[in-house]
């Protein structure tokens, strides 16, 4: 997934490969992006856009994917085993196995600190709350504390009064955006 990587990782992995490559920061952007707004990317000044490190990437011919990988620290990877483990038991709808992921989950003292491992483990016993336990009062307020750790309120989308289908659509919508 690419929202656990570190960008700022992936940026400097990519200005060592173009260093080493005997490619300047200048050199490296020239055609893709203004060098003022990237040498502010570089030292921190603006957000680090992900389309600019794909290009680099290109430009550079090495893998997009392999930089992310270097980028990522070890509790980010073990925290996408867990979203791709939780991806795997939803689709299959076994419950008790999810019981058992969100144990795993809750036990795993490295990824607590992350912001996405909140998100997971409410996003989990919400869930559980609901396929399991029949409390579904419980399980919606726990989907609402969920999205609301990403910013946004699930209340403004609520006022949209969706029908299911259009419940639908926006579920194979995200998971199109998704992959």
């Amino acid at each position: 997934m690419y929202e656990f990587f570190d960008k700022k990782k992936a940026l400097q992995i990519i200005l060592d490969i173009a260093y080493h490559k005997g490619i300047s920061q200048a050199q490296l952007i020239e055609g893709i992006y203004d060098y003022s707004h990237f040498n502010r990317m570089c030292n921190g000044k603006e957000n680090i856009k992900i389309d600019i490190l794909v290009l680099c990437c290109i430009k550079l011919e090495i893998s997009f994917d392999k930089i992310i990988q270097l980028s990522k620290e070890k509790t980010l990877l073990e925290l996408d085993a867990y979203y791709d483990q939780f991806e795997i038991i939803r689709q299959k709808r076994n419950y008790n196995e999810l019981s058992k992921l969100y144990q795993s989950i809750i036990f795993n003292k490295k990824i607590k600190e992350l912001d996405k491992y909140k998100q997971l483990s409410t996003h989990i016993l919400a869930i559980i709350e609901g396929q399991n336990n029949h409390n579904f009062e419980t399980a919606k307020r726990l989907l609402e504390q969920a999205f609301e750790l990403s910013g946004y309120s699930i209340q403004k989308y609520n006022q949209f009064h969706l029908t299911k289908e259009q419940v639908e659509i926006l579920i194979d919508y995200s998971i199109c955006c998704f992959f």
